[in-house]
């Protein structure tokens, strides 16, 4: 499969570098409409083609698919270019802003007969298979608790003054739609979709949200989750049972999972591992569905997307987003 790249970010290299661990996958061409940046991205990972006009790349006969890796605002215009051009898609989260948007996309891939698929690595990680299937030993689980905070290599570029992509609202970025929709997704992978969403996010002077809590209810069940762009976050995740617990160091990555017992002791579950090869289940899945397999676990995939594209778009509506 040729995959060609939309964006030329740190996410990006990670795509690339990861796609080494999934056979049958070829990085064929990049983009950026910068054309001395796509041709710099190009040698930098011995891609062979490199475009700055994005029709050009979509001409070309021999890409398979495309993974976009652009700032959220041009995801959908871009997605929706690529599927009218007969390409699968792997985007980045969050695919689209809106219900909307996503509806209309995977109208046009089902029309086309393509893959239209949100990049969360989660979603086809074996750390969440291993917290699924530890669950039940947990007996009555009543609360748990998701936690991503990371302080952004952006924040010194804002408090200069200047405006990063990632703190800037026009481009429906910030933190829930960089990082909290980590800890949505895995609330909603692990317990469904909540009843009841109690939110609040905290705003920067330019408009776009820095941190956030968001309190997820179900029947006898409160999941909290935290987020921040300003700050490390250390204690991850847990979920809380009458017979111990699992933690997880990372809900991101879903690595560094452990069960801990009441009595004191613990048992590693899942250790920390490259997170190219975490990355890799995503661009296998995205393979896969493009040759036809696997069509319940896409279907799976598609209806996770618009749940959690509902969810986040009812916590901005709640907390006045400018988007």
């Amino acid at each position: 499969m040729n995959i060609a790249t939309i964006g030329t970010s740190w996410i990006t290299d990670s795509f690339i570098k990861s796609s080494a661990y999934v056979g049958d996958v070829n990085i064929s061409a990049v983009f950026s409409r910068d054309g001395e940046r796509a041709a710099a991205f190009a040698r930098k990972h011995g891609v062979e083609k490199h475009y700055s006009d994005l029709s050009e790349m979509l001409s070309d006969k021999e890409t398979d698919g495309v993974y976009i890796a652009s700032p959220n605002a041009l995801h959908f215009e871009q997605a929706e270019m690529c599927l009218e051009c007969g390409k699968h898609v792997i985007c980045e989260k969050p695919m689209t802003v809106n219900s909307e948007q996503l509806e209309a996309l995977y109208s046009i891939a089902e029309r086309r007969g393509l893959i239209l698929l949100e990049a969360m690595k989660s979603m086809h990680s074996q750390g969440l298979n291993i917290i699924r299937e530890n669950l039940s030993d947990l007996g009555e689980v009543h609360t748990a608790s998701f936690d991503f905070s990371q302080l952004s290599s952006k924040y010194p570029m804002l408090k200069r003054g200047e405006l990063p992509n990632i703190f800037n609202p026009s481009l429906c970025a910030g933190a829930l739609m960089d990082i909290g929709v980590y800890a949505v997704y895995l609330a909603v992978e692990l317990f469904g979709k909540p009843k009841n969403i109690i939110s609040h996010s905290d705003f920067l002077g330019t408009g776009a949200d820095y941190a956030g809590t968001l309190i997820f209810l179900y029947d006898n069940l409160t999941v909290t989750i935290t987020y921040s762009k300003i700050a490390n976050g250390f204690s991850g995740g847990r979920i809380l049972g009458e017979n111990g617990a699992v933690s997880v160091k990372s809900v991101s990555k879903l690595v560094g999972i452990n069960r801990l017992y009441n009595d004191g002791s613990i048992k590693e579950l899942y250790p920390e591992i490259d997170e190219n090869i975490i990355m890799s289940g995503e661009i296998k899945a995205f393979r896969d569905f493009a040759a036809g397999l696997n069509s319940e676990y896409y279907d799976c995939c598609k209806q996770m997307a618009f749940t959690v594209c509902e969810l986040m778009e009812k916590i901005r509506q709640d907390n006045n987003f400018a988007f």
